[in-house]
């Protein structure tokens, strides 16, 4: 079971103006993020067992709905219902309008991996801010955002899963990206550059074949990368 600590200057109700410069709760494990957007109810009881729940802003709605008690929540609360919010048994508002609720929850995190629902779907803004924040995490916390639709990770340089024969793959930097080359995929990426408006890797898929596929990407140059895969499979992400 993950153990979640913080600092003692942390009470039950803190209020701070900016984010910290260090990480204020310390995880041993994985933690459940939980936003206010799409979210499959089965899929993330699939996936929460007993690692303890952060509710994001309005995420305290969506825990309440699901009958869930989060060990914190963190954000302006500006999208919490007072009720819900005060089902939490602590509760970090950082008032910062420079942050989005997701960077602000990351920000205050130090955990070896984060599972983050309900952060696609709805606006689309809300979406591309979470990816946006995503990509700016600790690079030792590994963060898999997970939806109904879609499982995607962040990565600075080389990917590998082992992932089932000719499922979807896509790869989206945030800006440009080369590749030197890959392994397991049906549109290969030696030496190619990735980028908005040059070349895309939209809709790339695993080989076909009879047993699953050792995929890998090897990267070369650039600002880092998502890698976006069927929601079914976000356990393959895990991994």
């Amino acid at each position: 079971m993950t153990m979640l600590k913080h600092h003692l200057d942390l009470s039950l109700d803190t209020v701070r103006d900016t984010l910290p410069d260090e990480a204020l709760i310390h995880a041993d494990g994985p933690v459940i993020f939980i936003g206010n957007g799409t979210v499959d109810a089965q899929q993330l009881r699939r996936h929460h067992g007993q690692n303890p729940i952060i509710a994001v802003d309005g995420g305290v709605n969506l825990a309440h709905d699901l009958g869930l008690t989060p060990e914190w929540a963190i954000g302006d609360f500006d999208s919490a219902h007072p009720h819900n919010l005060q089902a939490a048994r602590r509760r970090l508002q950082i008032k910062d309008q420079n942050s989005t609720d997701f960077k602000k929850a990351l920000a205050v995190l130090s955990a070896p991996l984060v599972l983050a629902f309900g952060f696609l779907g709805k606006r689309f803004d809300h979406s591309l801010a979470a990816l946006h924040a995503m990509a700016g995490a600790r690079p030792e916390m590994r963060v898999v955002m997970i939806s109904p639709d879609d499982a995607l990770v962040f990565c600075r340089g080389d990917f590998h899963a082992v992932l089932p024969p000719s499922v979807r793959l896509s790869i989206w930097p945030l800006q440009r990206h080369r590749f030197s080359a890959s392994q397991g995929l049906l549109y290969p990426l030696d030496h190619l550059t990735l980028g908005a408006g040059l070349t895309l890797g939209t809709s790339n898929q695993v080989k076909d074949g009879d047993h699953d596929i050792s995929v890998s990407i090897t990267s070369d140059e650039g600002d880092g990368y998502f890698v976006l895969i069927d929601g079914e499979f976000a356990d393959r992400l895990l991994a």
